[in-house]
């Protein structure tokens, strides 16, 4: 039964794929690069979850935007949550408050 594999390895020149063999849940952050995305999303296969933490509102759109068509799980709080929305065209819907203030 595999685990959860969450790593510290912010560029692809680091990412060792063997790593997430057999996890049930890989986690990754709004911290690596471009390159480091393309080799987490090239190392899991389909049964393989991945989850999102955002980080931050700088980081959170353009590090989705690499990721979010295979993002299982999204961690954000309010704000990281209204920058996502932004970031996909989308207007943050149902929030109490204006978002745009976020």
């Amino acid at each position: 039964v595999g685990g959860v594999f969450a790593g510290a390895a912010a560029d692809a020149a680091a990412w060792d794929a063997s790593a997430v063999a057999g996890a049930r849940v890989v986690v990754v952050d709004a911290n690596l690069s471009k390159d480091a995305y393309a080799a987490v999303l090239a190392a899991l296969d389909d049964a393989t979850e991945l989850w999102f933490e955002p980080t931050s509102t700088a980081k959170a759109a353009a590090a989705f935007a690499e990721i979010r068509h295979r993002c299982d799980v999204v961690t954000p709080n309010e704000a990281e949550l209204a920058a996502l929305l932004r970031a996909c065209g989308g207007a943050p819907v149902g929030f109490e408050r204006d978002a745009a203030a976020l």
